[in-house]
């Protein structure tokens, strides 16, 4: 099964912050400033929001086969054996967002624990708009878990994972 989900990646986002605060440096602290430092900087802020909202068009595939997990985003591919898996987890949490207009964004995040410790960290959009008036004033529901993609994808690894702790890899 293929599952496309709504994953942020905070380095497309970390990137132009650190860019325009080395642009305000610049200006303000030096005053002979070569014009090939303005543009390079101008260039990387350019290509990190290029980036984050090719990403967001783009979003990340988590891909279900029997033997694996593949995890497809823009600029990086992992696959993962159930074997490599030492447990998974998901739990939904909240956000305030103040723009465009002030709501509460409902999010899943799924935790992949790997056996050599690294944690793989998944979010996924579990907001609802209450229709066109939802859209306007900016309230939002939670949607029910099942409709979630990362959710369906969580309830089709877990029955696998215990599959291939019973065997015994």
């Amino acid at each position: 099964m293929k599952y496309k989900i709504k994953h942020e990646t905070y380095l497309f986002l970390i990137v132009p912050i650190i860019a325009l605060l080395f642009f305000f440096c610049y200006v303000i602290l030096f005053k002979d400033v070569h014009s090939w430092i303005v543009k390079i900087d101008a260039i990387i802020f350019c290509l990190s929001i290029l980036l984050f909202t090719i990403e967001q068009i783009w979003g990340t595939y988590i891909i279900i086969d029997d033997t694996s997990v593949s995890i497809q985003r823009l600029l990086k591919r992992q696959k993962l054996s159930y074997a490599e898996i030492n447990g998974i987890n998901i739990e939904p949490y909240e956000r305030y967002r103040r723009k465009p207009t002030p709501h509460t964004d409902y999010r899943i995040r799924m935790s992949i624990n790997l056996i050599t410790g690294k944690i793989i960290k998944l979010t996924d959009d579990a907001s609802l708009l209450n229709g066109t008036s939802g859209f306007v004033t900016g309230t939002r529901e939670r949607r029910p878990d099942e409709e979630v993609p990362i959710y369906k994808a969580y309830m089709q690894i877990k029955p696998k994972l215990k599959k291939v702790y019973s065997s015994g890899f």
